[in-house]
């Protein structure tokens, strides 16, 4: 099995939906969408490939894409030198975890509330007519711009407490 499969297999295994990421090179990236955030998270190895055999794995890189198509912001979730693929990919499973279960209790109460909400907002706008369309459109825009903030610093929380964790056991 190539580094693609392998890596698809864990992260459905994980419960995560993925695919081929739209991606503007010529190289490969597998692609996560989170459900309650806009854009992608986008999975390769450092130079953009998933498709090589194990035995030549260097390291994973994950990044969040607000908006995929424009591909010139993004926000590293987990990047490794890792050359065991096993570990390697028990590492990227705990970073993805980490963005919708962040380390610090403060950020996962927003990141929940902010969830719950917009999934009220939704739910309201399918019941609502046409004249309430667009009041829940904005509301669900507004939810969606606040929840990508929190998890963007839940995101730069968990790194940190990640590199702290890792410094301290060297």
């Amino acid at each position: 099995m190539n580094t693609d499969s392998l890596i698809r297999d864990a992260l459905t295994t994980a419960g995560h939906t993925v695919t081929d990421a739209d991606v503007s090179h010529p190289h490969s990236a597998l692609a996560l969408n989170l459900g309650y955030l806009p854009g992608e998270i986008w999975i390769s190895d450092h130079d953009g490939h998933t498709l090589y055999e194990p035995d030549e794995h260097t390291g994973l890189w994950a990044r969040y894409y607000p908006v995929p198509a424009d591909g010139g912001r993004w926000t590293d979730i987990y990047t490794s030198t890792e050359t065991d693929l096993t570990a390697d990919i028990a590492g990227l499973l705990a970073a993805l975890a980490a963005t919708k279960n962040p380390a610090s209790p403060q950020i996962a109460a927003q990141l929940a509330n902010r969830a719950d909400r917009l999934s009220t907002v939704v739910q309201q706008a399918a019941k609502g007519g046409p004249d309430t369309e667009c009041l829940y459109a904005a509301a669900a825009d507004r939810l969606r711009a606040q929840l990508e903030r929190i998890t963007l610093r839940a995101i730069a929380d968990n790194t940190r407490r990640s590199e702290a964790a890792r410094a301290a056991s060297k």
